[in-house]
């Protein structure tokens, strides 16, 4: 099937690429398996976003808003609009991160090695 084709860690959400790869990532996992990433030891899908712009950290949260949580990538952000969080529900993000704790300036964790 497409979903162990396209495996879970592949989706995993590396912010230190460009924009436009990260938003790739996430329109091809949409809506499975759904691309992530891990903040504050919480892990979280990201189905709709959109490119934006900003600049920070990588990974870092610079904005958010009504529209969504704007995340800095390589060469400016991403808008993630809708969020899958650990009880399983599709939410705006802004409500996600409100309910996780999850404030402007924290920092989405570096995706593990991958294995060669």
């Amino acid at each position: 099937s497409y979903e162990s084709w396209f495996k879970k860690d592949l989706a995993e959400l590396d912010w230190s690429k460009p924009s436009a790869d990260l938003y790739n990532v996430i329109r091809a996992a949409n809506p499975a398996p759904g691309a992530w990433g891990t903040i504050k030891g919480q892990k979280v899908d990201i189905f709709d976003s959109a490119r934006s712009a900003g600049t920070g950290t990588p990974g870092q949260v610079l904005a958010i808003t009504a529209d969504g949580i704007t995340i800095a990538a390589a060469d400016g952000a991403i808008l993630a609009k809708r969020v899958r969080g650990s009880d399983g529900k599709k939410v705006a993000a802004a409500d996600w991160a409100k309910a996780g704790g999850v404030a402007v300036g924290d920092t989405f964790d570096k995706p593990a090695p991958k294995p060669a």
